[in-house]
């Protein structure tokens, strides 16, 4: 019974991520006027409540397969070779492709497999099946993921003892690797900007199973993003885990705290016979780790460095590693016998730390220099690295590397002693992504979004959120911006990057592209949609505190986010801005002033921009989207034909009468019209005011 008391408090036990803000269309977009149109013509307001952001983003007709190819080759020259020995090492060359297929016939059911192939003339061809799950969606509440999956916990860069579940461990070297993880069961219960998720974790499909037991839970203290979670094997280790993330100034801190007992580590000791091999069931352990992170652009972007450090004090690591490195000779032979592993020596010390520097754009050249540094504080071991890549050549990348390792021979990072060496490198590798297939034939889709690096603002409600849904459902890196708090955690819960900001505060503006820029690392396009409804009257009844309002966000917000984007969209090599407009900012609206004067300027920013901008490959094109269908509009129907005494039927009549096409639009349409000018397919349209709106005769 205790055992069972255990295993269920730690399966109850929950770990949270809150959802960043953004910022959301005005409710009152549509307001309440008088004219025929009312407010319904503007288009960026929340044309469809009904739209679920879960369905677009998961939603595909086909299968999609992608995957990304590299031919890696380098010498290392050896700058400590000793006398009459060849400093040159034989190259190591090596093939490497990773496959996936996404297939989501609905928005409640997926299948995702993913795998990495690999050949080297050393050990052939060679298979690692990466991720194998399926998703199910219950009533758009509970989340449902089974099968082979990653799951991170961690929020540490280098170090991260509270990644519990995962069967990899970062690399320090190449910590945004993605790690391996077990076959689980999950289930996730997002409940408002918190989260709910609990494990059934198998470490393999042989027998026998060892079965854990898991559960975290993710919620916001203030701007701090705090997880709390647990894992137990049932009769086997059991660890209890924390996270906290936030910012200050500019600065990124993230810490992490775990309690574990019944570890499965083998520790070494020094016995009569020499060394010999010792489990320690009984004890608990208790890590730590710290750390900072932060990046800085100047005014002209001529120049930028992002930079990180890391602490890790790890419990089960060894008071004094110096056991290891004098019995270099004994480790041997227990790792040859497979009473140890090379898992059991990793982070072997009790203080450890990294850091590195990376710069780019440096007086606008292709190279990329940066620095890292890794240590093993309690048995004085580390090494240092300085490399220098050259981005010049699309998917060609050539590269130099110093490293200098210290520290006594058999030690964590220095394990033939201190040594210096010299590596060149270059690697070729390309992307092939969006390659649908419906009963095994390709079907013509747009092609050139999949992987592209877009925000979307006000993109978490309303038109923003279906843009959002179907960009990423095409393979985007969608990042949205929001001030809707309720808006935001349904595009976390949707695995959306969702950042807070009011497109109308220059400052926040600014932070949220930095966020933006350390999570993606740059930007292929932006989607200006954000947008408010301004005031319904008179203009001698319009205020300027309304006036000012309406073009700040419609019109100046529009400016600020194009002059964060730009500079980024050029280090790209080039991209896409869309901007929302309206049929408003076309042919005027009476008693709607504010509102068509910023939409009018939105086109004329967008012509301006694409003259400007043209000449760096980057389109700039408007949307103007005309009357939305959905239950919004549905209900400005039903209340206006009550107020003239007409039937439902007579009042949409009126409605449309005045579209040529005499059928208004859906969110769907804008959607995929945004999508249109970001692929291949648009690559030749700019400075164009496109009108999705059936075409809008008047107002």
């Amino acid at each position: 019974m205790p055992r069972l008391t255990r295993v269920l408090l730690l399966a109850l036990m929950a770990l949270g991520t809150p959802s960043l803000a953004q910022d959301n269309l005005d409710d009152a977009l549509f307001g309440g006027g008088d004219d025929l149109f009312g407010d319904s013509i503007v288009s960026e307001a929340e044309a469809d409540p009904g739209f679920d952001p879960a369905a677009a983003l998961l939603e595909t007709d086909g299968v999609v397969i992608g995957g990304s190819f590299s031919v890696s080759a380098e010498i290392d020259l050896d700058l400590d070779a000793a006398e009459g020995a060849d400093p040159f090492s034989s190259g190591v060359a090596e093939l490497n492709t990773r496959l996936f297929l996404d297939a989501r016939p609905t928005s409640d059911f997926a299948v995702f497999v993913k795998g990495d192939a690999s050949y080297t003339t050393r050990s052939g061809v060679e298979f690692e099946l990466r991720e194998m799950f399926a998703d199910l969606d219950i009533a758009n509440r509970l989340f449902l993921r089974a099968g082979k999956q990653t799951i991170n916990w961690g929020v540490g860069l280098y170090f991260s003892p509270a990644n519990l579940i995962n069967i990899e461990s970062i690399d320090p070297e190449d910590p945004d690797a993605e790690l391996a993880g077990p076959v689980a069961i999950k289930a996730q219960w997002p409940m408002g900007t918190n989260n709910l998720t609990g494990y059934v974790v198998m470490e393999d499909v042989e027998s026998p199973i060892e079965i854990a037991l898991g559960s975290r839970y993710e919620f916001l203290v203030g701007d701090v993003e705090v997880t709390t979670g647990g894992v137990i094997q049932l009769d086997g280790p059991w660890a209890l885990m924390a996270t906290a993330t936030g910012a200050v100034e500019g600065v990124t801190l993230f810490a992490e705290g775990v309690v574990e007992g019944n570890s499965d580590k083998v520790f070494l000791t020094a016995g009569p016979a020499g060394l010999q091999t010792e489990t320690r069931p009984g004890a608990v352990y208790a890590s730590g780790t710290f750390g900072a992170r932060a990046s800085y652009s100047n005014e002209d972007d001529t120049f930028s460095v992002a930079g990180s450090a890391q602490y890790l004090f790890n419990g089960l690591g060894y008071a004094d590693p110096g056991l290891l490195s004098a019995n270099r000779a004994a480790v041997a032979e227990l790792l040859a016998a497979g009473e140890i592993t090379f898992r059991d020596l990793r982070e072997r010390g009790k203080h450890n730390a990294a850091a590195s520097l990376r710069f780019a754009d440096v007086a606008g050249s292709d190279l990329t220099p940066s620095l890292f540094w890794i240590g093993n504080v309690s048995d004085g071991s580390g090494f240092a690295t300085a490399t220098l890549r050259y981005g010049g050549i699309d998917h060609v990348s050539p590269s130099v590397r110093y490293r200098y390792a210290y520290g006594a021979a058999g030690s964590e990072y220095s394990p033939f002693g201190p040594d210096h060496s010299l590596t060149f490198a270059v690697s070729v590798s390309g992307n092939f992504y969006g390659l649908e297939m419906t009963v095994g034939i390709w079907d013509g889709r747009l092609r050139g979004i999949e992987g592209q690096r877009v925000l979307v603002t006000a993109g978490a409600g309303g038109i923003g959120a279906q843009i959002a849904g179907t960009l990423a459902g095409m393979g985007a890196q969608v990042a949205v911006c929001d001030v809707s708090t309720d808006a935001i955690a349904a595009a976390r819960s949707n695995r959306l990057l969702a950042l807070e900001a009011d497109v109308a505060d220059e400052r926040a503006v600014d932070q949220m592209f930095e966020a933006l820029v350390e999570r993606f690392g740059g930007l292929d396009a932006l989607v200006n949609n954000a947008g408010i409804a301004g005031p319904t009257a008179p203009i001698e009844e319009i205020t300027p505190e309304e006036w000012r309002r309406c073009l700040e966000v419609g019109l100046t917000g529009q400016f600020l986010c194009a002059r964060r984007a730009v500079p980024l969209l050029k280090a790209a090599g080039g991209g896409s801005i869309v901007n929302m407009s309206s049929s408003a900012g076309r042919h005027g609206y009476p008693y709607r002033s504010p509102y068509s004067s910023a939409k009018f300027g939105v086109i004329g920013l967008t012509q301006s921009l694409a003259k400007e901008l043209g000449p760096c490959n980057i389109r700039v094109n408007a949307i103007l989207p005309g009357i939305v269908e959905g239950p919004r509009m549905d209900g400005v129907i039903r209340d206006r034909a009550e107020q003239l005494g007409l039937s439902v039927e007579e009042m949409t009549e009126r409605y449309v009468e005045r579209v040529s096409l005499r059928k208004m639009v859906s969110a769907g349409d804008v959607a995929a019209t945004v999508a249109f000018l970001l692929s291949d397919a648009g690559q030749n349209l700019s400075g164009q005011s496109l009108g999705v709106d059936g075409n809008v005769e008047t107002l």
